[in-house]
């Protein structure tokens, strides 16, 4: 033991005086520029199988336990909680980890509690750790939180006024604190694989990958697991096959990364409408703006009020000219 003190005391007084001599032989010179900042990322997408996170997402493997731990699941999660609050919590930090909106994933647990990876000594790691399923009614609304804990205990699936927040006041009056599944389900393999790698997706404050999931007038509905920041035409050019129609009129985000895409809407397009349907939909829009429990459905209502003040002179040129020309073939 006196050796090996003897040792690091002697290296660290060799490194200290070879600093310092660096430092005068080199205090009379000019000192070289500072090398350039790496070049700013600027094309993004293509995620390579080895960088995915959801191993199994278009189940093409073994969905259970033991399929789970060959694709590195589990892999020394007791080094990991015993590691400590602290530094799991700044890997998150470093890694840039934000709340993940979305889907749902089916929890392998009784397999879980029997292999002894959760419940009393949860993997062996001194803590006890026990995961409860409850299945709500299904209903789009309870991806708000506090729509969930009223569901939970439950009443009907109807957000709460806050403050209080589910924080100082959540299920059943308790503290309570409420993540998303898939911000839960990339933790252990940021854990993993360092918040370096995590980080390295994406643009800054937009780190990471994402599931996305599209439906609707795409050529191929899917879902797939892709980096953060890539573009929306680059996500249904290369993962959807496109649109079906040759031009993409809007794509309208739901839940996280769930996208409903929508052709041209021909009707209006071709002039093909009355004029009174002009005022029908603006008020369409107006019964949904400012009436809806969920924020999205201002956003709905907005682009189309949008067009109408904007361009309602071309709209309604469009559809006399159509009335017109409809006139004169009906006429030959």
């Amino acid at each position: 033991m006196l050796v090996k003190i003897g040792i690091k005391i002697q290296a660290t007084k060799n490194n200290s005086f070879r600093s310092f001599s660096t430092q005068a032989a080199n205090a009379g010179s000019p000192q070289p520029p500072p090398p350039p900042p790496p070049p700013e990322k600027t094309h993004f997408g293509g995620l390579k199988d080895e960088d995915w996170i959801f191993t199994n997402l278009y189940g093409l493997h073994d969905s259970f336990l033991k399929g789970a731990m060959k694709r590195g699941d589990w892999y020394r999660t007791k080094d990991l909680v015993l590691k400590g609050v602290d530094w799991i919590v700044n890997e998150f930090k470093k890694s840039g980890l934000q709340g993940r909106g979305g889907s749902g994933f089916p929890l392998a647990s009784n397999e879980a509690y029997g292999a002894g990876l959760l419940g009393k000594n949860a993997c062996g790691s001194g803590y006890d750790f026990d995961v409860h399923i409850h299945y709500g009614a299904g209903a789009y609304i309870y991806g708000e939180e506090t729509a969930l804990l009223e569901s939970l205990e439950g009443k009907q699936g109807k957000p709460r006024l806050k403050p209080p927040f589910p924080a100082n006041a959540g299920l059943y009056g308790c503290h309570t604190t409420i993540t998303n599944v898939e911000t839960v389900v990339v933790s252990p393999t940021i854990l993993r694989h360092g918040p370096e790698w995590f980080a390295s997706f994406g643009r800054k404050n937009n780190y990471g990958t994402k599931l996305f999931c599209f439906l609707g007038h795409v050529n191929k509905p899917c879902t797939v697991e892709e980096e953060m920041s890539i573009s929306l035409k680059e996500l249904i050019k290369r993962h959807c096959g496109g649109v079906r129609a040759r031009e993409l009129w809007a794509v309208h985000s739901l839940q996280g990364g769930d996208r409903m895409a929508l052709d041209d809407h021909g009707k209006v397009k071709v002039g093909n409408a009355n004029l009174e349907e002009i005022d029908m939909l603006q008020e369409v829009t107006k019964q949904i703006e400012g009436h809806t429990i969920c924020a999205l459905g201002d956003a709905a209502a907005w682009p189309v009020q949008g067009l109408i003040r904007h361009f309602r002179p071309k709209l309604e040129r469009r559809i006399k000219e159509s009335v017109k020309r409809e006139l004169l073939e009906a006429a030959v």
